[in-house]
């Protein structure tokens, strides 16, 4: 069995796995046009990288999944003016700076051969190490790529045999080497930005990003989780000119209760019409609160039909009481 078949087919295509359901997901609309657009204008040289800023749980990462796989799926890689989606979720889990290097190549050329190629599944089992270079030299049949292969490749193995000063530098650079090579188009969608501050990681990111994001062919959409001081120093980079700034803010009342009625549809909740917006209200228009609150009446078989009954879910659900606490302190 080839690798292909034995990945179940979907119903909506996607590389990178939206954790929203269909049915359920709202207005974000606004933001997912923005970026698809963005990210396909960039092959006319017209976007500057762009960082999403919001509060935690808000959907930034799915509204990034979801651009990603539809530049993924809805362009003809032989089209010359196709550009070439790449996700990247920084990690919160202790890495070294070689460790971290491989990875973020890696996951570069996993994109760039599965979109030339067609063939999906390379993103999609995340295959790395020697199996990921056997992939690459049998890609090379599929698809024109001259010698651009070739030198990440060699990137690689330098990253891997430490024969590097620098190996976060060579595999943050990678992206407009090989943009710049042929004048091709890359959009590098890097999420949970926040993470390279954490004080496990001890080396240097921001710096050697600079020359890849003020590329015209390789634009860069950032995300973080919080909005605070520390984040806008993350993102001084705005203050030369180098980045877009936009905002995904909390739903308003009229989506925020559309959202509570789809979830509660969804899972089979029993939510009162008069309640939906309440929801939404006491959730703050967050998203994520407002669909963990519906579920945690549909597993608890607690129709949703007056503020006790709201009250009574937080006390039963400590995550949502936390979260409750920290917003109205």
């Amino acid at each position: 069995m080839s690798p292909e078949s034995a990945i179940l087919p979907k119903s909506v295509p996607w590389v990178i796995k939206p954790l929203v359901p269909e049915p359920v997901y709202t207005d974000r609309e606004e933001h997912l046009e923005y970026l698809y657009h963005a990210a396909t204008e960039a092959a006319r040289r017209r976007t500057m990288s762009t960082v999403l800023l919001g509060q935690r749980r808000m959907g930034k990462t799915e509204v990034f999944k979801r651009v990603v796989n539809r530049l993924f799926f809805e362009q003809d890689p032989e089209d010359p003016n196709a550009v070439v989606p790449v996700y990247y979720s920084f990690p919160d889990q202790p890495m070294d700076v070689t460790a971290f290097a491989v990875d973020y190549l890696e996951n570069l050329i996993r994109y760039y051969v599965g979109f030339y190629t067609r063939q999906p599944w390379i993103v999609e089992k995340r295959i790395t190490g020697d199996a990921l270079i056997r992939t690459v030299h049998e890609a090379k049949e599929c698809f024109p790529f001259t010698g651009r292969l070739d030198w990440m490749l060699d990137w690689h193995d330098a990253i891997c045999r430490k024969d590097t000063p620098f190996p976060q530098r060579d595999a943050l650079d990678a992206v407009r080497r090989v943009a710049d090579s042929d004048d091709s188009t890359i959009v590098v969608f890097l999420d949970e930005f926040q993470n390279i501050r954490l004080p496990r990681h001890n080396f240097e990111l921001t710096g050697f990003m600079q020359e890849a994001v003020e590329s015209p062919n390789c634009p860069h959409f950032v995300t973080g989780s919080e909005i605070n001081d520390s984040v806008q120093e993350k993102f001084s980079w705005h203050a030369c000119g180098k980045f877009k700034i936009r905002t995904l803010d909390a739903m308003t009342g009229y989506w925020g209760a559309e959202l509570a009625k789809k979830v509660a549809a969804y899972y089979d909740a029993e939510l009162s019409e008069k309640m939906a917006p309440v929801v939404a209200d006491r959730c703050g228009g967050n998203p994520f609160y407002i669909t963990t609150m519906i579920r945690q009446a549909a597993f608890r078989q607690i129709p949703i039909e007056n503020n006790e009954v709201l009250d009574r879910i937080l006390k039963l659900d400590l995550f949502l009481s936390f979260y409750m606490d920290e917003r109205y302190s």
